[in-house]
């Protein structure tokens, strides 16, 4: 067992963020857990998941796309048993995009989101699909809209319900029958299930009734039925958001990938977080990776792998840090995204600054860098920098008149700054800044150099 790497003395802390996340009202409630080597930390609930029903460590919920990591292991390790590579075509195995265009879609590119075939709204069209002929159907009238050029990413839902029935046809056994045997069983998560009927139980520490997002004429949130939302009836959508778990059994898989564990191979987990294609790209050209059912990202010298979800009544958020071997798992009913109060759990554990780790802080920083007011070379031009959100605006002024411009960042990676005038968005280059400890911002060929920090009244 690996030592501890979470001191007793951040442990509190460490709480208190995701219970300031629910108190500032993101959710009604939250149940969360935290995990290092040696296994579960702690677990706590704060908030509701219903009326008059408390979160707690033992909540069970719909976590949405958490479930991505999870079927993600199940396929590699039916992949290493089987002798599948994940370049082979996944025509190969059961009957899906034999037709589409170009080269033949792999297992691979199921798991990593990079097949070329752009998001198809399964999520919301599974109700309306009769089972996985329809299903098989609705994938195949889609194919003719993949994307050939480049290295395209695209979160792709379909794809990860393929893989529900590459799983199950070449395992001889239903997917959730695999998933139990390959993953829930070996890591010891046996609340962790893909049966619905749990959702039901009135007796049982389970999301229901769960929060809608509308509130009744005295506040509370309305009482509601799992049966509303497909995710959490629908089969279709097993694999890509299916899974009912509580923090706890979430946090045993956690564990799984930060110390070494004889049930799974850790090549797997390995494979599982090494980056496959870039999600998403920031203006300062920080880069948020996914590589097989794991999103990457910068988390100050440290990197953050983990998968968010949500169901559209619940959901979830799981990760863990690298290099510090640490690890948060939090279930919460209504529409949130649980990585922000995730990231500031670890920051508490490590003792970071939240906003040091927060990879879209540093564009703000940037942007805040910038503020200020300059001057023209003869002084007879001057501009007021301000921040206006993720833009700045620049009020110039002088013999030339007054005007205003909102610049948008197009480019912070290098020198210089490129950013283009949202009011003339013909060029992406209507103001270039030029960065230092006396920034100078360009605009229309003209230099201006920061002189000093705008007053509170200029203009």
């Amino acid at each position: 067992m690996a030592p501890p790497a979470i001191s007793a003395d951040r442990v509190e802390p460490a709480l208190e963020a995701v219970e300031s996340w629910v108190a500032d009202g993101a959710v009604p409630g939250a149940s969360v857990a935290l995990v290092d080597g040696s296994g579960t930390v702690a677990t706590a609930g704060f908030g509701r998941h219903g009326p008059d029903r408390p979160a707690t460590g033992g909540t069970l919920y719909a976590v949405g796309s958490v479930t991505k990591p999870v079927t993600a292991l199940a396929t590699l390790v039916l992949a290493d048993r089987e002798g599948i590579d994940l370049d082979d075509p996944v025509a190969d195995y059961v009957p899906y995009f034999a037709d589409a265009p170009g080269d033949p879609i792999t297992v691979g590119q199921l798991l990593s989101h990079t097949s070329g075939l752009p998001n198809d709204d399964l999520a919301f069209a599974a109700d309306d699909l009769d089972g996985w002929d329809e299903f098989r159907s609705f994938v195949a009238d889609t194919t003719d809209r993949r994307r050939l050029d480049g290295e395209p990413f695209y979160y792709y839902n379909s794809g990860y319900a393929v893989l529900d029935r590459l799983v199950t046809a070449v395992s001889g056994t239903e997917f959730p029958t695999f998933v139990r045997r390959a993953v829930f069983d070996p890591l010891d998560m046996p609340e962790a299930t893909f049966d619905r009927s749990a959702l039901g139980d009135p007796s049982a520490d389970v999301m229901a009734p769960y929060v809608s997002g509308e509130e009744d004429e005295e506040g509370k949130f309305r009482d509601g039925s799992a049966s509303e939302n497909p995710i959490a009836t629908n089969d279709l959508l097993r694999a890509p958001g299916g899974l009912l778990a509580g923090v706890a059994d979430l946090a045993r898989f956690l564990r799984a990938h930060i110390a070494d564990d004889p049930a799974v191979p850790r090549e797997i987990l390995d494979r599982m977080r090494t980056p496959v294609a870039t999600r998403k790209r920031l203006v300062d050209g920080t880069e948020m990776a996914y590589g097989y059912g794991w999103e990457t990202e910068p988390f100050g010298s440290d990197r953050l792998v983990g998968h968010g979800g949500n169901t559209g009544f619940s959901g979830g958020y799981v990760g863990f840090l690298e290099d510090a071997g640490v690890g948060v798992a939090i279930g919460h009913p209504g529409v949130a995204d649980g990585k922000a109060a995730a990231r500031a759990a670890l920051g508490e554990v490590v003792g970071a600054d939240p906003e040091a780790v927060d990879p879209t802080a540093g564009v703000a920083r940037t942007l805040d860098g910038l503020v200020g007011r300059y001057e023209s070379p003869g002084g007879n031009h001057h501009a007021t920098v301000r921040r206006d959100d993720a833009a700045l605006t620049v009020a110039f002024g002088g013999d030339g008149g007054s005007f205003e411009v909102r610049a948008l960042p197009v480019d912070l990676a290098g020198s210089p700054y490129r950013f283009t005038d949202v009011d003339c968005a013909e060029s992406t280059t209507d103001v270039e800044w030029f960065p230092g400890d006396t920034p100078e911002l360009v605009f229309e060929g003209m230099p201006f150099r920061r002189v000093g920090p705008a007053g509170p009244d200029e203009k």
